[in-house]
């Protein structure tokens, strides 16, 4: 008898910037689904890194005024 183990993702906030494969090739053009994850990624994160990450302390403390 033979234990095959599978690792499988669950899903997860820190899985959904997992980048597409994209080619090593610097000069090689991506196809359009691929270029339009990441740019979404990309405005994701930025939103995150300058809308949520600056007033995270006043969320997770209930300080944040909503509207305000």
């Amino acid at each position: 008898m033979r234990t095959v183990t599978k690792t499988v993702q669950n899903d997860s906030f820190f899985n959904f910037f997992s980048p597409p494969n994209v080619p090593d090739d610097s000069e090689a053009d991506l196809d359009e689904d691929t270029q339009a994850l990441l740019t979404s990624d990309f405005e994701i994160g930025h939103y995150i890194r300058e809308r949520i990450v600056p007033r995270a302390v006043l969320y997770y403390t209930g300080d944040f005024e909503f509207g305000a």
